[in-house]
């Protein structure tokens, strides 16, 4: 008999692992990739020590299938929203394509040239990401309309990368946020570097 301890650290885990997946499979290019990488989580579970472990297997294999349709299904509905412009996506993996080769900050920096200053970028198929590149657009979502935009969708995955959300991007609004953001406002954003920043964007 699993300790308590071990059997919610590992149920904890393998929520972790079903969202790493479910993510990871819609840049798979085809259905054919699916069965394969769900064979071999079934072929993995029947091979563990214990009818417990064997039926934990099962389950996963069983809830990423319906994760896998849920999010093929809502892909076609979310790309149906009104997006600000962005470059064009490809099926299964959205940009990603596009977003290899220079550091992402720069990669980012070349298509906001190109589709403007606030742009749509896809992870996948179904992840829309609004990139913004425009100092007084990010003043207003930072500081102008914090309230609004303050909260995230952030999968547990993500969670685990930035250590419990702890930056400006991934973090909910709390206090965390606010210091972050008053950071910003009295440095970077404020109103003597905006200007600074105007100028030098006209000189170059």
């Amino acid at each position: 008999m699993l300790h308590p301890h071990v059997l919610s650290q590992a149920t904890k885990w393998i929520a972790v692992l079903l969202e790493y997946i479910s993510i990871y499979i819609n840049y798979l290019p085809s259905v054919f990739a699916i069965n394969s990488l769900l064979h071999s989580i079934v072929t993995i579970s029947t091979e563990m020590e214990g009818s417990f472990l064997w039926l934990i297997g099962s389950t996963v294999a069983i809830v990423l299938v319906i994760t896998t349709i849920v999010r093929m299904s809502s892909s076609w509905s979310s790309s149906k929203k009104k997006w600000p412009s962005g470059p064009k996506r490809l099926p299964i993996i959205g940009n990603l394509h596009l977003l290899g080769g220079d550091l992402l900050h720069v990669t980012l920096a070349k298509l906001a040239k190109v589709h403007g200053s606030v742009m749509t970028i896809w992870i996948g198929s179904w992840r829309p990401i609004i990139v913004i590149s425009d100092i007084n657009s990010a003043w207003e979502v930072l500081v102008s309309k914090s309230a609004e935009f303050g909260q995230r969708d952030t999968p547990e995955i993500f969670k685990i990368f930035t250590v419990g959300q702890n930056n400006i991007a991934m973090s909910d609004i709390g206090p965390f946020w606010h210091n972050v953001r008053k950071v910003l406002q009295n440095g970077a954003l404020s109103p003597l570097n905006v200007a600074a920043q105007t100028q030098f964007e006209k000189r170059t």
